[in-house]
């Protein structure tokens, strides 16, 4: 989980995605992202289409209720969507 859509695009377009240029066709094929950031709706897209075309999957799981850091123990809700 990253704090928000800035830090979700440097990280899949300066690292993620390159990485998974450098992986073999059948380990990609076999990777699923999950991104748990609770960012722009665009910026999730856009990270997704990157991922897809590499030939991995995307999964986007925004967290509600804070980070795991703020709510030690405290209730949060993944929410799950294939983009």
């Amino acid at each position: 989980m990253l704090p928000s859509s800035p830090q979700v695009k440097s990280v899949y377009s300066d690292a993620i995605v390159p990485a998974l240029s450098q992986l073999p066709a059948e380990l990609v094929q076999s990777t699923l992202c999950i991104d748990s950031t609770t960012l722009d709706v665009d910026v999730a897209r856009a990270t997704a289409s990157a991922v897809t075309q590499k030939g991995a999957q995307m999964v986007d799981a925004p967290v509600s209720g804070g980070t795991l850091a703020e709510k030690p123990r405290g209730n949060i809700c993944i929410v799950m969507t294939c983009v």
